[in-house]
């Protein structure tokens, strides 16, 4: 009896997450095709729910305002750019990983680092980058590695030339293959397996 309730619960769930996820994936596409065409600020709640044809109440059961949804969408956004890069393995290196998913999702990156409000998006995501490289510095001297200026700084330096080296990619239409961008990007970074947590 108790496997036939949970079942049934299973059932019901599912087409409530699917509807969830249409619902949100809708409210970030609207939002990302207005940013495309106007700055965030000027954008109402109002014009994403008639972008997205959802109703504002709709709106409001997932999120608090605009803001809301987009902090939502950069950490979403974010969050499927590490899964991607974590995804490295011996034929290819965490870099041409990293910029396989950028080109494959180019529109997207196109309009949240170079469209209207793009500068909020590059701050986010250098924000990230920081807490990320910062922690791998961390380990890396952990185990002995010694850094010739405070990490705090270096992490700084370092996610602020990657999201720059991302949007001038961006802007420009692609100019450099995905392997030599990779190659680019390890070739600046000051020895980049140490920042991947291994010390010299």
């Amino acid at each position: 009896m108790l496997d036939k309730e949970r079942a049934s619960m299973s059932h019901t769930q599912e087409p409530v997450d699917l509807r969830v996820r249409r619902t949100h994936k809708l409210l970030w596409e609207a939002l990302l095709a207005l940013m495309g065409e106007r700055e965030f600020e000027t954008l109402t709640v109002k014009d994403i729910c008639e972008r997205a044809m959802v109703h504002r109440t709709t709106f409001y059961n997932h999120y608090e305002d605009k803001y809301d949804l987009l902090r939502c969408g950069m950490q979403e956004t974010y969050e499927m750019l590490m899964a991607q890069s974590n995804r490295a393995n011996e034929g290819a290196s965490t870099y041409q990983v990293f910029f396989v998913h950028v080109a494959s999702h180019k529109h997207l990156y196109r309009i949240m680092l170079c469209g209207q409000g793009g500068n909020d998006f590059q701050g986010w995501l250098r924000d990230r980058f920081m807490e990320s490289l910062e922690a791998k510095m961390q380990q890396a001297e952990q185990a002995g590695k010694q850094w010739g200026a405070p990490l705090p700084l270096l992490a700084h330096f370092y996610a602020g030339a990657i999201v720059s080296m991302l949007a001038w990619w961006i802007v420009n239409d692609l100019p450099a293959s995905v392997e030599q961008m990779a190659h680019y990007l390890q070739g600046l970074m000051v020895e980049p397996s140490s920042l991947q947590g291994e010390a010299r």
